[in-house]
């Protein structure tokens, strides 16, 4: 059975007798509900101002779909809503649905309260911020000590905390469910936040409602299927019932979890091991771990494996590096015959890796390979603490690391779906572990929690930051309403507009479905002749714009908006206007 094939818009399944804080259903949240109801008396209030009665509960839903696209995303999603509340359009905006880059926005916003009263001087702040240069692996290490005790450390925990924090300057120790304070009493948009199951995605696509599970302020799960209370994020359940109470994840985690796809697995595999060179080969930080080949007097085996031969080999793998020829593979060859009794060692597993991955390396990655390797060899070794200069934490950091690098593990927390019954399929149930990851790799626009019938709008503003791709959001959205009966407006884009956008607005209307209005973030419209060059200037990889690259960035945003709101405007009138009091 496929995942979650009993997605079938019902709530027949029951939870098991006792905790009841698995909920299985196709419902939202209470404290959704009421978040919703307050936003709405904030909605009808606008109404009322433009000469439209129309009671709370009759207000149409009116949601914002901020795209991923790293820190591109961050400061296009902040535009957009600043230059919403300029035209005094952001009073009727029920929800904002972010993933990857977008959500880094909405967690400096909702971490601020009220930032809806604030926004102009929190943009200020948040631009100050983030064009500071302080950030520095000293503090990144400190947080990656503390995460390698975590039962779940994954890779996630290191792009949270170099990475993401390196991106927005700092790491925030606040929870999501704080956020109910602020959406409970309607002042904001709600806020969603996407990620999705990735064995999930691999052996499905992006038109299965399966693989897609979000984060509110009070639930956190399955989109019309499994969740659990925001607050018990990574505890332990079994059969529906809670086993053991662990810590909800920081903002700062998720935001590593949900925007942790910046492009293919080798990019990811170079930034990965850089960062692992930089954070736990520091000095500064006193927990330097050095090349095999440099802890003096060292002698004996290494898991069963000659030392002195592994230290030779090394070095022979670096000397071929450093004169650009050699037989460098079958160097690993020999290493992994050399060590072949201990195949289930970090060290060798990590070998392994550096063999697929050579030939697409670049000489920088494969020269960080070479120094993760000695390192982790050193370790296992167990070379004396005077000739490491490390402490055991900082150890286990390195192992943990590189055997989840191994396996390419991210995103790893406990399964809120194990045990349960019903018409779930065993693979669901079973595994004790969710592995959660950026949505991009599912959808780049968050569509399909906004398609929810629960929260269905009648007017969607989807916002898309990811310039490779500027009109795959709408265009996957369609094909996903179509594969689960969804009513959907028809999307037809003309072929030569596809890559080259020339609108900065596209309108998207039918007789069934939401009215849609997708902003590709560059365009000919608001850029002209320099379209392509701001392609390559702020491209998904970058953790760092200058403070006049920011602005300018946020003014082709705006401009988006601004342009278009006389459009957003009559688009929203008409639609308050099918609910008004007679």
């Amino acid at each position: 059975m496929s995942f979650l094939k009993n997605l079938t818009g019902t709530s027949s399944d029951t939870i098991p007798a006792g905790d009841p804080l698995v909920r299985v259903s196709t419902d939202i949240a209470d404290g959704e509900r009421k978040s919703i109801l307050e936003r709405k008396k904030v909605a009808a209030k606008w109404a009322q101002s433009q000469g439209i009665n129309i009671k709370p509960e009759n207000v149409p839903t009116i949601a914002v779909l901020e795209s991923g696209g790293g820190l591109t995303a961050t400061l296009g999603c902040l535009a957009t809503l600043l230059e919403l509340k300029k035209q005094n359009l952001l009073d009727l905006v029920t929800y904002i649905h972010t993933c990857s880059g977008s959500t880094w926005c909405l967690s400096l916003l909702n971490d601020s309260g009220n930032w809806v009263e604030e926004l102009e001087t929190l943009k200020d702040k948040i631009i100050d911020k983030l064009a500071n240069l302080s950030w520095g692996v000293d503090q990144s290490l400190l947080k990656l000590l503390e995460a390698a005790n975590r039962e779940n450390y994954s890779l996630t925990d290191l792009w949270a905390y170099t990475f993401v924090a390196s991106a927005l300057k700092g790491v925030s120790d606040s929870r999501v469910s704080s956020w109910s304070r602020v959406h409970e009493t309607g002042a904001v948009p709600y806020t969603v936040c996407t990620a999705v199951n990735k064995p999930a995605v691999e052996r499905s696509n992006y038109t299965n409602p399966g693989i897609y599970f979000e984060y509110t302020a009070h639930a956190c799960g399955y989109i019309n299927s499994v969740s659990i209370p925001t607050e018990y994020m990574d505890s332990k359940f079994e059969n529906g019932i809670l086993v053991k109470k662990e810590p909800e994840p920081s903002v700062g985690y998720n935001v590593g979890l949900w925007g942790s796809a910046i492009g293919s697995a080798k990019e990811v595999i170079e930034l990965v091991t850089d960062i692992m060179v930089r954070n736990l080969m520091n000095p500064k930080a006193n927990v330097v771990v050095p090349l095999l080949d440099t802890v003096s007097g060292l002698t004996g085996f290494l898991l069963g494996a000659d030392l002195s031969r592994l230290t030779s080999l090394i070095s022979d793998l670096k000397n071929s590096l450093a004169g650009g020829k050699g037989d460098e593979k079958g160097i690993l060859d020999q290493m992994l015959s050399t060590m072949s009794g201990k195949k289930d060692s970090t060290s060798y597993q990590h070998i392994n890796l550096m063999k697929d991955n050579w030939d697409t390396s670049s000489v920088q990655g494969k020269e960080n390979l070479v120094t993760i390797l000695g390192a982790v060899m050193a370790v296992e070794s167990n070379a004396s603490t005077k000739d490491l200069f490390i402490v055991p934490h900082a150890a286990n950091l390195l192992l943990k690391t590189v055997a989840c690098l191994v396996k390419w593990e991210w995103g790893t927390t406990n399964n809120i779906m194990k045990g349960l019954g019903g018409s779930f399929s065993r693979e669901d149930t079973e595994a004790s572990k969710m592995y959660l990851v950026d949505s991009g790799l599912g959808m780049n626009v968050p569509f399909p929690e906004a398609l929810r019938p629960e929260r269905m709008p009648e007017v969607i503003l989807s916002c898309d930051f990811f310039p490779l791709d500027p009109m795959q959001g709408p265009r996957r959205a369609a094909e996903y309403a179509i594969a689960n009966n969804i009513p959907f407006p028809p999307v037809n884009i003309p072929s030569d507009e596809e890559m080259n956008p020339s609108k900065g607005c596209y309108a998207f209307k039918g007789p069934n479905g939401p009215t849609i209005l997708h902003f590709p973030l560059f365009n000919k419209e608001n850029s002209g002749d320099l379209y392509k060059v701001l392609l390559v200037q702020y491209i998904v990889s970058r953790t760092h714009y200058t403070k006049g690259e920011m602005e300018a960035l946020m003014e082709y945003a705006s401009l988006n908006i601004r342009n278009h709101a006389p459009e957003i405007r009559d688009m929203f009138i008409e639609s308050l206007n099918k609910h008004k009091e007679p």
